[in-house]
């Protein structure tokens, strides 16, 4: 199962040293995730704080087990949205002009 995960930073409520300490830890825990092969895209938002990752799972659990896994997760908000691979569409993602056919 592929989901887009676009996280949105709100650390209000939180001294700065603590926000550099669990976004450390978050950079190397998405990373961790990234090396195991849960997140096989990842794009950071230039002038924002928050990315937007692609993650590869075998259920919706186990989904919520890693985005809850975070040391951010008290400060950011997730917006989830399951997605498939424009292949099984002949190639092209659906609504797609016929002039992109490669």
């Amino acid at each position: 199962m592929l989901f887009e995960v676009v996280t949105k930073g709100n650390p209000a409520g939180i001294s700065g040293a603590e926000f550099e300490d669990r976004f450390r830890r978050a950079l190397r825990y998405m990373k961790d995730l990234h090396e195991k092969g849960a997140i096989v895209h990842a794009w950071v938002r230039v002038g924002g704080f928050g990315a937007t990752n692609i993650f590869e799972v075998d259920s919706h659990a186990e989904l919520l087990d890693y985005l809850n896994g975070s040391p951010m997760v008290p400060y950011v908000e997730y917006t989830v949205t399951p997605v498939v691979d424009g292949t099984r569409f002949g190639g092209l993602p659906p609504g797609a002009p016929a002039d992109q056919a490669a």
